[in-house]
């Protein structure tokens, strides 16, 4: 595991609550992850996760739920861009969500998670506030605009640049058996 992800997952902050929580490669080994994939972690939301692949300094997004042509897209050039993003979006489901969304659908997006309220938000908000202050002073970076930065990485992106397991390649011919593509 790469040293920068390694010093991620041991950081003081509340992994879960910025939706980039580890959970073991068992639990990620979903069909269209990638081949020897590192993982940073992710929300806890239809198998979504980040990770680093060899021989590439790209943070990917990998999206079980997709179709096979977004079912591993880049969402940072860096992992300090990453770590940027996230402190910008406040939790990591934004940045995954970014395909597929107008700008203005985007900042929506944004506009209504710092919006909600809820019994106990209160203590909610003060511990992510906390955890993103930890990591913007742990990594000296501050939050990012992603949202064309991101689309730029993706428009460039070639899918043949990513090495799948051969599960990948039996779920593919699969759904075109069927006419469908998905995880099921």
């Amino acid at each position: 595991m790469r040293d920068e992800i390694r010093t991620f997952h041991v950081l003081p902050i509340d992994h879960e609550l910025l939706g980039v929580e580890w959970r073991s490669w068992e639990d990620n080994d979903y069909f269209c992850t990638p081949k020897d994939a590192e993982i940073i972690g992710g929300p806890e939301e239809d198998g979504i996760h980040f990770v680093m692949i060899p021989n590439d300094k790209r943070i990917f997004c990998v999206n079980p739920v997709g179709d096979k042509s977004n079912y591993v897209l880049p969402v940072a050039a860096t992992f300090l861009d990453f770590i940027s993003y996230l402190l910008y979006c406040r939790e990591s489901l934004p940045i995954a969500r970014i395909h597929g969304v107008t700008e203005k659908a985007f900042r929506s997006m944004l506009a209504e998670e710092a919006a909600l309220t809820w019994p106990g938000s209160e203590v909610y908000y003060k511990k992510k506030k906390k955890s993103l202050r930890t990591l913007s002073a742990a990594y000296g970076v501050q939050p990012a605009d992603p949202y064309a930065a991101v689309l730029g990485l993706q428009q460039a992106f070639r899918m043949d640049e990513i090495v799948f397991t051969e599960e990948y390649d039996k779920v593919l011919a699969a759904g075109q058996e069927k006419g469908v593509f998905s995880c099921e």
